[in-house]
């Protein structure tokens, strides 16, 4: 027996090896709706309109009186559904001024709308008759929570499944091949993200980092890659030093 032949044998005897390692590259999300802020519920149930004149968002309320956020694209097809609810905040944003170079603090307080229950999201160039989902979950208090799934453009096939708690990534994870429309998706990627407290480089003073404990989102445990015949090739272990 040859070695090419001996080294084919072992791999598909041992189909995956587990190596230690940890990847910080994390998928960016928009944990909230967007935000705006109004004197008083009254003023917060005007319609907010795009400069071409298409409306951006307005209220209605659904069969059980609660009240719906409508959002727009500028092109005028409908972005989102969510319930909301109307309550007093104070929020803090950092602010960049690209003349001057100077970042700034900017302070805002008004009603605004709190996310909760079910949020579906569609894609920019659908009809608004027939909507193509792009992503549906929950929010609660305002925050993505529980099982979010992603879908390609035909709406029927998931292309990613996020866990959140309070808006922070949380739990399981999948990642789909492309699939075509209404067949079955096969799982590439699957894992678990959770956020770990661990020692972490605070830099008040440049030429003196302070190791500091810090809350981190990071891939825990054993992750697997498939092929797209449904064969598990390789499993990374990320611990959690």
């Amino acid at each position: 027996m040859n070695k090419t032949l001996l080294l084919i044998l072992i791999f598909k005897i041992s189909p995956f090896n587990s190596i230690l390692s940890q990847d910080y590259t994390l998928p960016e999300f928009t944990d909230r709706i967007e935000h705006f802020y109004w004197v008083d519920t009254i003023d917060s149930n005007q319609i907010k309109y795009f400069d071409n004149g298409n409306i951006k968002v307005k209220y209605t309320r659904d069969e059980n009186n609660n009240k719906v956020r409508n959002q727009y694209y500028e092109n005028g097809n409908l972005k989102y559904v969510v319930k909301v609810k109307q309550v007093y905040r104070r929020d803090t944003t950092m602010m960049f001024d690209y003349d001057t170079y100077d970042e700034t603090l900017e302070f805002h307080t008004g009603y605004g709308d709190m996310a909760y229950g079910t949020y579906e999201e569609y894609y920019y160039y659908h009809n608004s008759n027939h909507p193509i989902i792009k992503t549906q979950g929950q929010y609660e208090n305002g925050y993505k929570t529980g099982k979010w799934t992603y879908h390609n453009h035909s709406g029927h096939i998931q292309t990613t499944i996020y866990t959140f708690i309070d808006g922070d990534l949380s739990g399981p994870f999948i990642s789909y091949y492309p699939s075509y429309k209404f067949s079955e998706a096969k799982i590439k990627i699957k894992g678990n993200y959770k956020k770990v407290n661990m020692n972490s480089l605070f830099y008040y003073d440049i030429d003196n980092p302070e190791i500091i404990k810090e809350d981190i989102i990071r891939r825990v445990g054993d992750w697997e890659l498939y092929d797209n015949l449904g064969n598990l090739i390789e499993v990374v272990n990320y611990s959690q030093k």
